[in-house]
């Protein structure tokens, strides 16, 4: 992945391996300049925690709103430098859907699994 440096109009690059992820929720999760004062903001952040404990993210994107399945719910992409980070057997995310099922929130429970699931991710 390169990156362009505008102050010396050239490309630097970050990193060999890029991959990119994308978690989608109906837990109601914001990011408002990091204003931790709402639930949903809470949310977002301890999400965020939980993720880059496991390497270095290169990006992660702010919520963003959209319609899955019928129903409303949060976007969020981000991007790892490691191959295969999340890898679980042949889960690509078994890593993630393990580590973040059923970690307490301030407005639900994460359900990465039956027919509760709330959360999906997936490895593009």
């Amino acid at each position: 992945m390169y990156s362009l440096n505008t102050n010396k109009n050239q490309y630097m690059q970050v990193s060999e391996d890029l991959e990119v992820y994308k978690i989608i929720t109906t837990l109601p999760i914001d990011y408002k300049d990091n204003d931790l004062d709402q639930d949903t903001q809470k949310d977002f952040d301890h999400l965020h925690q939980l993720i880059t404990m496991y390497g270095k993210i290169l990006f992660f994107s702010k919520p963003r709103r959209s319609t899955y399945k019928g129903k409303q719910v949060y976007e969020v992409t981000f991007g790892v430098e490691q191959k295969n980070l999340f890898e679980l057997g042949s889960n690509p995310v078994g890593v993630l859907e393990n580590r973040l099922n059923n970690i307490v929130l301030f407005s639900d429970t994460i359900c990465t699994q039956g027919v509760n699931t709330n959360i999906w991710i997936t490895k593009f």
